[in-house]
């Protein structure tokens, strides 16, 4: 499987995370800290979308 993720640059831009099609009904992200035990390092994820095939 092949990943893709394009970090934001800029404040409150979003980072893009793109993957090869599967199938399934569920789907666990398990984000990880570049900076852990920093404020600077909080990971959130505040809007997902999954586009229909």
């Amino acid at each position: 499987m092949s990943t893709a993720v394009d970090r934001s640059t800029a404040p409150h831009a979003p980072t893009v995370v793109t993957f090869d099609a599967v199938r399934g009904s569920r789907l666990r992200l398990t984000p990880t800290s570049a900076h852990p035990g920093d404020a600077a390092g909080a990971v959130r994820i505040s809007r997902l979308v999954a586009p229909g095939g």
